[in-house]
């Protein structure tokens, strides 16, 4: 993110509201601190309550969210600032995972992979 240094770690947070938000996590005399670095409202739309998934940092410097809207959302780990939303073919994801190339799987009621490289708005395979 823009102020984290190599020695830094990030932690992604999301809520329920739909919110997304950016920590680095920083050295502290007594310890460690967090630091906000980003916070996205709105990411996922729905009714009060509607969860979103973990997110997972990309290769790309992207994270990916996913949620109960249906959507799997690329936003800049710099910068929180959506780059992408793609629609699912489901109403709701409850998981999201990444490898460390492109790839990312959505799983709702069936595993969905998506090459985050590609253009189209649907996922690039379907499993179950």
């Amino acid at each position: 993110a823009a102020g984290a240094t190599e020695a830094e770690a990030l932690i992604f947070a999301t809520s329920d509201t739909g919110s997304v938000s950016c920590y680095a996590v920083k050295p502290h005399p007594a310890g460690l601190s967090l630091v906000e670095e980003w916070a996205t409202q709105g990411v996922h739309r729905g009714l009060p309550g509607t969860s979103v998934c973990a997110l997972v940092p990309s290769p790309e410097g992207l994270v990916a969210s996913a949620g109960e809207d249906g959507r799997v959302v690329l936003l800049s780990a710099v910068s929180g600032q959506e780059m992408r939303a793609i629609r699912a073919e489901e109403d709701s994801i409850n998981a999201i995972a990444c490898d460390a190339l492109h790839t990312l799987a959505s799983a709702g009621h069936a595993v969905l992979l998506w090459d985050t490289r590609d253009p189209r708005d649907g996922p690039a395979a379907r499993l179950g």
